[in-house]
């Protein structure tokens, strides 16, 4: 057990605990922020000290979020070939993200963070290639 400070004891005085752990840290991730740019940042410091094997699946959840953004931005500007490219360049990198991601996952969390990057693939693949999956 840990002393986290006011905001975690509150916590663990509202699950009936008078000692504060390591999940009531992780609870503290969605108010530790002031700007919302901030929450993935905050959430990532603390996963990395509360579970560091999710904290890297979340990161490679983002990057893949990233790239869907990416390509989604780009789709005005790109003509037909060139968006197809862009997309099937997309694709590919998340399935590497996803082979990644698929290394490091254990835990119920994790498995489910790499199911959200393979819907993120899937998203690409039907909006953008055009593939019936």
């Amino acid at each position: 057990m840990v002393r986290l400070g006011q905001g975690s004891e509150s916590l663990a005085a509202l699950d009936g605990r008078s000692v504060t752990d390591l999940q009531d840290l992780e609870s503290l991730s969605s108010i530790l922020w002031h700007q919302p740019e901030e929450r993935i940042t905050v959430r990532q410091v603390i996963l990395n000290i509360t579970d560091p094997g999710l904290a890297k699946v979340l990161e490679y959840l983002d990057s893949a979020r990233e790239e869907f953004e990416k390509v989604k931005q780009e789709q005005d500007r790109l003509n037909a070939s060139e968006m197809f490219q862009r997309a099937s360049q997309a694709a590919t990198e998340v399935a590497a993200i996803i082979a990644e991601a698929e290394k490091m996952a254990r835990s119920k969390r994790e498995k489910d963070a790499v199911e959200s990057i393979r819907s993120i693939q899937g998203n690409i693949m039907r909006n953008f290639l055009k593939l019936k999956l």
